[in-house]
């Protein structure tokens, strides 16, 4: 299979959201260029903790669940092991299903206080299908999506 490379020219509404997604994509493709900028505390966490990733250095994730859901999946998709840290308040937050999403991609994640470890590598799937539990949370179906770039599969 031939991927490919993404090409997009237009304006894309501002949006934390949007731009959070676009970051992760850019991760994948850095000659990516996203014009644009937020200073909202979650693109503001994304972007310093792809970076930190990006370094093999723990990544701080704050308040922000986007970072984290998105962030976990990105670092599983990187050999070795990832810390993902935040705050007390985000910790508190159901976070499970990120460790059974990764589990059927063949790699591990503990969450232990407020601490994500995600042992990273190959995605080798476990089964046929993926399933996704999107009654918490939508972002753990677009984490998958977004951080499936390139992937024959």
């Amino acid at each position: 299979m031939t991927t490919k490379p993404f090409r997009f020219k237009g304006t894309v509404a501002s949006s934390k959201s949007i731009l959070n997604r676009l970051l992760v994509i850019q991760s994948y493709s850095p000659s990516m260029e996203v014009v644009g900028d937020s200073k909202a505390d979650d693109v503001v966490k994304m972007r310093t903790a792809l970076a930190s990733l990006s370094k093999g250095e723990p990544a701080d994730c704050g308040n922000a669940g986007t970072t984290l859901r998105f962030l976990a999946l990105r670092a599983s998709r990187i050999s070795g092991t990832h810390h993902l840290s935040g705050s007390l308040r985000l910790f508190s937050r159901p976070h499970d299903e990120i460790a059974r999403l990764l589990a059927q991609l063949g790699r591990e994640a503990e969450i232990r206080l407020q601490r994500l470890t995600v042992r990273g590598g190959e995605w080798k799937p476990t089964a046929a299908e993926i399933v996704v539990d999107r009654s918490i949370s939508s972002q753990f179906a677009s984490a998958l999506i977004l951080n499936a770039w390139g992937l024959p599969f």
